[in-house]
């Protein structure tokens, strides 16, 4: 039997369409069925077949009437190289997955009064433009969300902007956008003295306890520096975690609080009434996303629809 002159060269891989080609033939019964089979030109058969028999320097096949026939070599290397084409046909399948999965998949990780508004309202117009998008909400600490989208485990964040409770390194690995800036309610229970008025400055919260948000919070920051700048006297300080431990105190008459009105934007019934404040106390809401990650479709379209939300608040 007459070998390939070339002696092999172990250190060079076989490629995928050498492969093909060589599964393809031992499939068929000449040249140019296999080249139909592969949709490509006979020569291009040829020339792949005669590049796998130098690479393995071994002959392959040999013509019998027109037909090909299969060495014995070429028997014993088939159920590899059948193996082999299985597992690349595998990897693009997987791969193919992985992109569908990418493009339709949002996780999206918020902080703050924005879970209320306008996180649902664009989760809900995402899911009537993307019905096979999966989307996940998870609610979170502005350092975690912050963390999360920095290391692509969410891909896009929601949440207040940065103070001094979050690591300034970990804000350098996102995009920052400010999405709304927003001023700042007093929150009084029903039947407040000052429930019916057009506008609370703080001469009108002297001797009130005040009900506040953690003092680490930014905003927790921003309401103690005004307060503290008018020299209101307060009776003292009741300290609640999150906006629903703040409503839960007020309605309950425990005293008066400051929250983002995005806060209220929801189908929940928090049984206190909200009244405007001099000076105003802006708050900033931020969208975050990683400087690592690809944007998708669907994340671009998330984005556009929290935006597009925004003129509901005012409604």
């Amino acid at each position: 039997m007459t070998k390939p002159e070339r002696s092999p060269d172990s250190s060079r891989m076989l490629s995928s369409a050498q492969m093909q080609a060589f599964q393809a033939m031992m499939l068929c019964r000449n040249m140019t069925e296999a080249a139909d089979r592969l949709g490509i030109s006979e020569a291009a058969v040829s020339k792949l077949k005669a590049a796998l028999e130098q690479e393995l320097g071994v002959q392959l096949f040999t013509r019998v009437s027109g037909k090909l026939v299969p060495t014995q070599e070429a028997k014993t290397l088939l159920p590899y190289v059948q193996r082999a084409v299985n597992s690349i046909h595998a990897a693009k399948s997987a791969a193919a997955a992985l992109r569908q999965t990418s493009f339709s998949r949002l996780n999206i990780v918020c902080a703050g009064p924005a879970v209320f508004h306008p996180v649902p309202a664009a989760i809900k117009r995402i899911s009537e433009s993307f019905p096979d998008a999966q989307m996940q909400l998870d609610i979170d600490s502005l350092r975690g969300v912050l963390e999360k989208v920095a290391y692509n485990i969410a891909d896009v964040g929601i949440g207040p902007a940065g103070g001094r409770e979050v690591d300034p390194r970990v804000v350098g690995m996102c995009d920052v956008e400010v999405l709304s800036r927003d001023a700042l309610v007093v929150v009084l229970p029903k039947g407040h003295r000052l429930a019916r008025a057009s506008i609370v400055r703080p001469e009108d919260l002297a001797g009130e306890t005040l009900v506040s948000l953690d003092s680490t919070s930014t905003t927790a920051e921003m309401i103690s520096s005004v307060l503290f700048q008018s020299g209101v006297p307060f009776r003292r300080t009741v300290t609640a975690a999150n906006g629903v431990g703040v409503c839960a105190l007020v309605a309950s008459g425990v005293g008066v609080g400051f929250l983002n009105p995005n806060f209220f934007h929801s189908a929940v019934e928090w049984n206190v009434v909200k009244r405007p404040f001099s000076p105003r106390i802006e708050l900033r809401t931020c969208i975050y996303r990683s400087k690592l990650s690809k944007s998708t479709p669907v994340m671009d379209r998330f984005v556009e629809e929290l935006k597009r939300a925004l003129p509901e608040i005012e409604q």
